[in-house]
């Protein structure tokens, strides 16, 4: 009986053994495949983050040539390419909105998409109409420039600010799956901390007036 009992007991032992290992391989792939998930989700949200980066980026300094154009009284032919120009980034602009903020919510959390929706979009509406207007009345243009000028400079700033809170986050790896709201770029755009770039517009136009 001994030699069965011990023959039986070895094989428990490694019927025990060969589960214990399955199951620790099972694991270490499921930590392998979550830690490709996240690089994966990581370089998504880099890749959203510098995209809008550019298209702001763009639209921005398509609006200072136009006003600059405009205020300044250039040619009409080189008003023309200028205003073309805008209306192009404009354009682009309105084709990706919607997907934009989509992105920034997937990626960022719905701290990115409120700044997005809340913080800029509205800001380069109100100045693209106030192109307009000089565009349409180019007698009071000269009288408008100097504050549409501030405008843009005021949006130059937070367009820097949100760029530098998006690019906190996917330093800090908190997007995709692992975004919350505690970390440290939605904090900071929640509070308008000065810790993170990621201060309110509102705010950066009160230090603005402020400090003038």
């Amino acid at each position: 009986m001994l030699p069965k009992r011990s023959t039986l007991h070895r094989y428990l032992l490694a019927v025990i053994a060969g589960l214990i290992g399955v199951c620790l391989q099972m694991w270490h792939q499921a930590r392998r495949d979550a830690a490709e998930h996240h690089r994966e989700e990581i370089s998504e949200a880099r890749e959203v983050a510098e995209t809008l980066s550019t298209r702001m980026d763009r639209r921005l300094y398509r609006m200072q040539r136009l006003a600059w154009a405009i205020g300044n009284k250039r040619s009409r032919q080189a008003t023309r390419i200028m205003w073309n120009d805008y209306i192009e980034s404009l354009h682009e602009w309105n084709e990706h909105y919607d997907a934009t903020r989509v992105q920034l919510r997937h990626s960022f959390g719905r701290w990115a998409e409120a700044g997005f929706e809340t913080e800029l979009a509205p800001r380069f509406t109100r100045i693209g109409r106030q192109l307009e207007q000089m565009g349409t009345h180019p007698e009071r243009a000269a009288g408008q420039f100097s504050s549409v000028s501030r405008e843009i400079r005021s949006l130059s700033d937070c367009v820097y600010l949100f760029n530098n809170a998006l690019a906190t986050a996917v330093d800090e790896r908190r997007v995709g799956g692992l975004r919350s709201a505690d970390s440290l770029a939605a904090q900071a755009f929640a509070n308008g901390s000065s810790r993170s770039p990621s201060v309110r517009c509102s705010q950066l136009e009160d230090n603005r007036v402020r400090n003038r």
